[in-house]
């Protein structure tokens, strides 16, 4: 299911969009490894274990920060897998639980067990946006008050833009900003800063390359990535694993793009 597990366990369901990866289906083992993305997972049918540097726990349902080794094992034959950018608002919220909440606090305060991936990406959202309220509700949504017109203005040059990848201060000339002004409110009204939404998207076109039948090499330059190499180191560092162990052999839900 992740670095070290076996290739024929990603056999569930997989979705990407801006800020965060979902999986759904069975478990595995993962070797130790760290990565950029926060992950939660969580199963109802089997323990997970969780090897940290100074001790081991199991349980339903784990939280690892951003950057902690760790290493992962399960029978599951369903669980859950988060990876949520540690830079949005739901990313933060997270990462203040890791440190001071009890992890069966963490469990009472999710919406439910089943993130609905019916209408992918929207309900979603909403699901993690519900969550990050119940675990700071004094965190009002980063977009209150911001200008919608400009960040849904910088959303299309980006769209835009890519396979190149866009430049903020091209993005605030393009929308008529300074780039002070455009880096504050995209990340209030986007969720996430420039860069890490551009790195999102990016990611999110070459998963879709790939579930629209191209092999790594042409979804990597769909998403301006220099080559299938480039995209894998990105793609493994920012979730703990491989492209090539992955998208073959899951089912991308949401409609194709581009």
């Amino acid at each position: 299911m992740t670095p070290g597990g076996t290739a024929d366990r990603w056999a569930g369901r997989l979705g990407i969009t801006r800020g965060f990866l979902l999986y759904t289906g069975p478990g595995g083992s993962a070797v130790s490894h760290s990565h950029y993305a926060i992950q939660l997972a969580w199963s109802d049918t089997a323990p997970i274990t969780l090897e940290r540097t100074n001790d081991t726990i199991t349980a339903d349902t784990v939280l690892i920060p951003s950057r902690q080794p760790h290493a992962l094992h399960t029978s599951a034959d369903q669980m859950t897998i988060l990876f949520v950018d540690p830079r949005s608002r739901a990313g933060r919220t997270l990462s203040r639980a890791a440190a001071a909440t009890p992890i069966s606090e963490l469990v009472e305060r999710m919406p439910s067990r089943v993130v609905p991936i019916g209408g992918w990406p929207e309900p979603a959202h909403t699901w993690i946006d519900r969550f990050a309220t119940a675990l700071d509700p004094d965190n009002e949504p980063e977009n209150a008050g911001e200008s919608s017109a400009e960040v849904e203005a910088a959303i299309a040059f980006i769209a835009a833009t890519l396979p190149d990848v866009p430049r903020l201060t091209d993005a605030a000339t393009a929308v008529g900003v300074s780039p002070d002004r455009l880096r504050r409110v995209f990340r209030a009204g986007a969720g996430l800063p420039f860069r890490q939404f551009v790195l999102w998207e990016r990611l999110r076109l070459a998963v879709r390359a790939v579930q629209r039948g191209a092999n790594l090499t042409d979804a990597a330059a769909t998403a301006g990535f220099s080559d299938s190499a480039h995209l894998s180191r990105v793609f493994k560092a920012t979730f703990g694993l491989s492209p090539s162990s992955v998208l073959p052999g899951v089912t991308i839900i949401g409609p194709p793009t581009r």
